[in-house]
């Protein structure tokens, strides 16, 4: 068995590769991308120590950059379909680990064990981009009497009705975080009792994960008053 990454090519039968690969869901139970994580276990051989420590040289330098796709070879040297293309991944392939987990007996005499653990996060083809949505509604009053209670000298204070109809007043306000970009904004709960000039929209700038744009944030709150008692509806629900 041979594999490369990038532009290092490990010599046959050098090391073993395993590979797993888990979802990771989003809030709303979703499959966000594919973990995959493959763990390289190998043992450089030379004929000498300076020999030995020019190989461990490259090898560490290739493992130094991030973003490379690994590629298995079949014994023709041709690609298999077992790898991880950089381009197809969310933020690149990364190199999590890189450790030499031996260094009694014969060691960095001929030969030098090493372990290389690399990830990359794939996305389905038809990925929910949705990572995050919810909504919520307050309601101030009831649309009822407007009571005041005024200070005396002596005694309780007295209560006055100053009308005896008042509004409602209701706030919509809610967030969204997609990883494909800016969702559209639900639509006011109460259009005719909206102050629209008191509307506000808020956008954050999305996450850089390995130099891929995601999580997309848009928030929003709506005003509204009326003369009805609204407070039988609910949020929007995506």
């Amino acid at each position: 068995m041979q594999f490369r990454y990038g532009n290092y090519t490990h010599a046959a039968n050098e090391a073993t590769v395993t590979r797993t690969i888990r979802p990771v869901y989003s809030p709303r139970g979703a499959v966000r991308f594919h973990r995959n994580v493959v763990t390289i276990s190998g043992q450089l051989q030379a004929a000498d120590q300076a020999s030995l420590t020019t190989a461990l040289a490259a090898l560490e330098a290739a493992y130094a950059v991030n973003g490379q796709d690994f590629v298995l070879l079949d014994n023709t040297s041709t690609a298999t379909v077992i790898g991880l293309d950089s381009a197809n991944t969310h933020g690149g392939v990364r190199v999590t680990a890189f450790d030499y987990p031996q260094g009694d007996g014969a060691v960095y005499a001929t030969h030098m064990p090493y372990h290389i653990t690399l990830e990359a996060d794939v996305i389905p083809a038809t990925g929910p981009g949705l990572r995050l949505f919810r909504e919520s509604l307050e309601f101030i009053g009831t649309g009822g009497p407007t009571r005041i209670f005024l200070p005396v000298l002596n005694g309780p204070p007295q209560e006055q009705i100053l009308r005896q109809q008042s509004t409602q007043r209701c706030i919509q306000t809610g967030e969204a975080v997609s990883d494909l970009g800016y969702v559209s904004l639900p639509a006011p709960l109460f259009p005719t009792l909206e102050h629209v000039d008191q509307r506000r929209i808020r956008k954050t700038g999305p996450d850089v994960t390995g130099g891929t744009l995601d999580g997309y944030r848009i928030a929003w709150t709506y005003f509204f008053e009326g003369l009805t008692d609204q407070s039988a509806a609910v949020p929007t629900v995506v």
